[in-house]
């Protein structure tokens, strides 16, 4: 079970940390596209790698992952990330 929930918490932070790695030396902020392929990515591995507490209850960060792709990106980051929720749910 813990292993499973520092999964997700690794699926979680793992835009912050590819952030930092990529545009620690950059003068340019970052950009939508960043955002939204990394945010896929993290997504669509929270989801595939879900955890399961009891039948039918699945544990994942998929709405941690759209709310921060939401709120960096903007409203069609989080339009893309929902598509992308959507057909893989």
């Amino acid at each position: 079970m813990i292993k499973d929930v520092l999964l997700q918490l690794l699926f979680a932070l793992m835009p912050f940390v590819a952030y930092n790695i990529y545009y620690r030396k950059l003068t340019v902020n970052y950009s939508r596209n960043f955002i939204i392929v990394i945010c896929s990515l993290c997504m669509l591995l929270s989801m595939t790698f879900a955890s399961s507490v009891q039948s039918g209850l699945i544990f994942d960060v998929r709405y941690v992952i759209m709310f921060f792709g939401m709120l960096f990106g903007g409203f069609l980051t989080g339009a893309i990330l929902l598509v992308e929720f959507l057909i893989y749910r």
